[in-house]
């Protein structure tokens, strides 16, 4: 490729697991990058989409309009 622009590689940017050599790669090249990847190494370099898992669990409960009643927690009896 002798043109390295974004239209000759037409390419608007990147959104995937980052490692360095893609970094470098798009860095000299023009390119942007979004990393998705937490534990990419260049994760403090570039910018970074992870999921929260936390959050991610809190989404379906709170867009449930009629959630499962709450289960009373079992009682063991006295062996005998």
């Amino acid at each position: 490729m002798n043109d390295n622009s974004r239209a000759s590689l037409g390419v608007g940017g990147v959104i995937g697991r980052a490692t360095r050599n893609l970094a470098e790669q798009a860095g000299r090249l023009g390119v942007p990058v979004v990393n998705v990847w937490f534990n990419s190494p260049v994760a403090g370099k570039l910018p970074t989409v992870v999921p929260n898992p936390i959050s991610a669990g809190r989404i379906p409960v709170s867009l449930d309009p009629d959630p499962p009643p709450r289960r009373q927690p079992a009682i063991p009896h006295e062996q005998r």
